[in-house]
């Protein structure tokens, strides 16, 4: 049986297809839609490329599963919302949240997907289930863990009215251990410091978590971030009044409250001085203090070292790195889309798990459930551009050659990712051991700040080479210290803070990206290179033939494998 789920709802919307239990397509719409994130977009191409992956139609689908419970609007959601302390002293809280809600509610939202649906088949007539959005997060992580039991926490800036929540997988069971509700969102807190700091919240926080590397230990903004967020004897608390609820003169999700405590907020694009990243560092911090205080609580309560970490908030790796480490943690699992998202998958699982389908809980090892271009389709794509290129009998031993002499590649092969992270089938790929490199394709490639980081790949066989105290990392998604040493010889890839964001690849998961690191190691004596998105600041990362040559050529990269074809530029 077939069981497709759906996230529709805020950022990062997208399906997945479940066929017999078991996970065989997903993808986000963004990049089909070519617009970052894709928020609010109906995920019908999401849809059609997963039945065009199981060569099925719309019809052939028992039940959709949908990552939000709209059973709850607008009536109950409401209701909580007009209890939230401090709410009177946003005047327009009221009327703005009735329209979404009323926007949310499960009549208008049954009937926004069915028409969608026709769309894609207008024979078609699945059964619909809503399921909580946290609960979905859950499920999106524990039936992939390949752990029998789990202790499962998701951390959010909301789903529906819940902020955080603790859980315990069993099987095929998971039960709600405890939950934060709003405004209790240390997703919230985050958001406005990302706004507060120049950044565009809900996208911008990973470079809030690069610049906390810059900043240095500031008891009095330690002390001032503490009246927003801090930690309790059940966990933790938030002031609602620095974030959402009071004026805000700034139109942002944090009011004048939060400017009187903090300061006036940093223009985007603007100037970073010591004092912001001062702000990021002891955000950061507290953020990674009160996970560690929830994990420690959850496992203690669950008596189960298994990890398993979702919500969005959890795309923040350094605090996973830290998490990983914790003595009370055994082993840990992190979906590779713990953003929304992956909800998608989470509430395919839960509709099959309804109508009574066994669920495969096989653990992930691999992000590669996208589209897929054969050298036919690729060749086709290049001639229609009429570009030279040549082709190749080894494409990884080429990159590998091009990495080595100092360029920077496009890499274009297999099956898209997913997830936020390019995990070597859409990436841009660069020689780590260059000390300016990250400099240069910052500025020259992906057009962004010149302080963000870039990530290693790495065979497996090399992790104890580089990382101190790692474990396997397929999804790049946890950071670690590494090595002494490593630092100097590998300047590209290791942050200001000694630690990296790295990718472990098998031979058996990625043959020819495991190749191809492998062949630049016999060249340079390092099993690993520098791996980032193939895309640039502001747009998803690619999908297609084409949209790979528009960014190889609008671009500082210098070649471009795509397939088995190879496109150079004209050397000057």
């Amino acid at each position: 049986m077939y069981f497709l789920g759906i996230f529709m709802e805020g950022p990062n919307t997208g399906a997945a297809l479940i066929e017999d239990g078991k996970l065989i397509a997903m993808a986000e719409e963004e990049r089909f839609a070519r617009v970052k994130t894709a928020s609010n977009y109906f995920p019908n191409s999401s849809i059609k490329y997963c039945l065009k992956e199981a060569k099925i139609n719309l019809t052939d689908v028992k039940a959709i599963g949908v990552g939000w419970d709209h059973n709850k609007y607008p009536e109950k959601v409401n209701d909580h919302m007009r209890n939230i302390p401090h709410r009177d002293k946003d005047e327009f809280a009221d009327t703005a949240e009735t329209v979404i809600h009323l926007n949310f509610s499960k009549e208008w939202t049954l009937m926004k997907i069915k028409n969608s649906l026709k769309k894609i088949d207008r024979n078609a007539n699945p059964e619909i289930r809503f399921y909580g959005h946290h609960l979905s997060h859950a499920a999106s992580v524990h039936y992939l863990s390949g752990f029998e039991k789990s202790s499962i926490l998701c951390m959010d800036g909301s789903g529906e009215e819940i902020a955080t929540t603790m859980w315990q997988g069993e099987n095929d069971n998971i039960e709600l251990i405890k939950s934060w509700s709003l405004p209790d969102s240390i997703g919230w807190f985050y958001a406005a410091i990302t706004e507060f700091l120049g950044f565009k919240a809900y996208s911008g926080e990973g470079k809030v978590m690069g610049l906390a590397a810059y900043g240095n230990p500031d008891k009095n903004i330690a002390d001032k971030l503490k009246k927003i967020l801090y930690k309790t004897e059940e966990g933790y608390s938030l002031d609602p009044t620095y974030i959402y609820y009071g004026e805000r003169t700034w139109n942002k999700n944090f009011t004048d409250k939060l400017v009187e405590l903090l300061g006036t907020p940093r223009s985007p694009e603007s100037q970073i001085t010591e004092y912001h990243q001062n702000v990021a560092y002891e955000a950061q911090k507290l953020l990674e203090e009160i996970g560690i205080s929830l994990t420690k609580n959850l496992i203690n309560r669950t008596g189960c070292e298994n990890l398993c970490l979702t919500g969005g908030v959890v795309m923040n790796c350094k605090m996973n790195g830290v998490l990983s480490q914790l003595n009370e943690v055994k082993n840990i699992f992190i979906n590779p889309a713990s953003h929304d998202s992956g909800t998608a998958i989470g509430a395919a699982f839960l509709a099959a798990k309804e109508f009574g389908e066994k669920i495969n809980q096989d653990k992930l090892t691999h992000a590669y459930y996208g589209p897929r271009f054969t050298d036919e389709e690729i060749k086709e794509a290049l001639d229609a551009c009429k570009l030279n290129y040549s082709k190749l009998d080894n494409p990884s031993k080429k990159a590998a050659e091009l990495l080595n002499e100092g360029n920077i590649v496009g890499w274009f092969q297999g099956r898209l990712e997913f997830g936020a992270r390019a995990l070597g089938n859409r990436s841009i790929l660069a020689n780590p051991t260059i000390k300016d490199m990250k400099n240069i394709i910052n500025a020259q490639v992906k057009f962004r700040e010149p302080f963000r980081p870039f990530a290693p790949s790495m065979i497996i066989e090399a992790l104890d080479q580089y990382i101190l105290n790692g474990e396997e990392s397929p999804f790049m998604i946890l950071a670690y210290e590494v090595q002494e040493g490593i630092s100097d010889k590998l300047p590209s890839v290791v942050h200001v803070d000694n630690t990296v964001r790295p990718q472990t690849v098998r031979k058996e998961t990625n043959p020819r990206y495991w190749e191809l690191i492998n062949e630049f190691g016999k060249l340079t004596g390092h099993s690993i290179i520098l791996n980032t998105s193939f895309n640039i600041r502001g747009e998803p990362i690619v999908c297609t033939p084409n949209e790979a040559v528009r960014c190889f050529y609008a671009t500082g990269m210098d070649a471009l494998v795509i397939g088995s074809f190879l496109l150079t530029k004209q050397q000057k």
